[in-house]
């Protein structure tokens, strides 16, 4: 089932080896994740400057950031852009925020249950057309603002507890078709999780760009979601909260993530491995 989905929806990406959007590769990056508030260019935290690794040396300065597409600014993009840095740009596709501007486009049929430990925010039906124009919407914001890619939250809804019933191949059309859309506005496309199911990880990658994962070293599912994005020389952006960085960064170093310890509130600083 999932074969035939993807199959039929391949016509989405552009011939291969004519890249139109960023791809970032295997090789060693330095990068900063910051959510929780507009980005402040004058904050050094926020900036992730000044890391140092578990060796005592200083770590190289980001030149990738990943941050909320609403919260920032063209202007924003446009001075990381003149230092030199890509711009990963946050949104969710699979839910929706009560403290978003476009909340209220979001038909109510469409509005599901919330999403455990965010109680602002509910997950969406991503199987109604009306939703993939609201995301589209999204992704639209996240070019207009002249972003380098997108990182989809709650792109894995198949497997929660949404009040919708969500199929995976489902959400793999939906994620791919997102994908293509992606592409088509000159944007790099990511995966984002998806732990739980290597079938997921294995189906999306030939049309994400990047892969951020969360904490696959504390809960044992590296083995599960990396593996086919570094067969494909893909990055790997991974983040750890809890597990100090001598219990995971020498084997996220071998395997070639980009790997850091943070605060799980990504409110500024970085702790990286490489």
């Amino acid at each position: 089932m999932i074969r035939v989905v993807l199959a039929a929806i391949l016509v989405l990406l552009p011939p291969a080896g004519r890249p139109a959007w960023w791809h970032p590769g295997a090789a060693a990056i330095e990068w900063q994740w910051e959510l929780d508030h507009p980005l402040n260019l004058h904050s050094r935290s926020d900036m992730g400057l000044g890391a140092v690794l578990l060796s005592g040396r200083l770590a190289g300065d980001p030149t990738v950031y990943d941050i909320d597409g609403f919260d920032n600014s063209a202007a924003t993009v446009a001075a990381l852009h003149r230092a030199g840095d890509r711009v990963i740009c946050y949104i969710e596709v699979g839910a929706a925020e009560t403290y978003r501007p476009d909340y209220r486009s979001f038909p109510a049929r469409d509005l599901g249950r919330r999403v455990p430990g965010y109680p602002q925010e509910r997950y969406v039906d991503i199987g109604d057309p009306a939703v993939r124009r609201l995301i589209e919407a999204r992704i639209s914001m996240c070019a207009r603002k002249g972003f380098d890619a997108v990182e989809p939250d709650i792109d894995d809804s198949y497997a929660d507890r949404t009040g919708f019933r969500i199929t995976e191949a489902e959400n793999l059309a939906y994620d791919i078709a997102l994908a293509g859309y992606a592409h088509r506005l000159g944007l790099a496309w990511g995966q984002k999780n998806g732990d739980a199911d290597p079938a997921f990880s294995r189906s999306l990658e030939p049309y994400a760009d990047f892969l951020i994962d969360e904490q696959c070293f504390q809960y044992g599912t590296c083995s599960i979601v990396t593996p086919p994005y570094r067969r494909a020389g893909k990055a790997v952006f991974e983040v750890e909260y809890t597990l100090p960085r001598s219990r995971f960064c020498a084997a996220a170093n071998r395997d070639g993530f980009d790997s850091m310890r943070m605060s799980v509130a990504l409110a500024g600083g970085r702790q990286p491995c490489r």
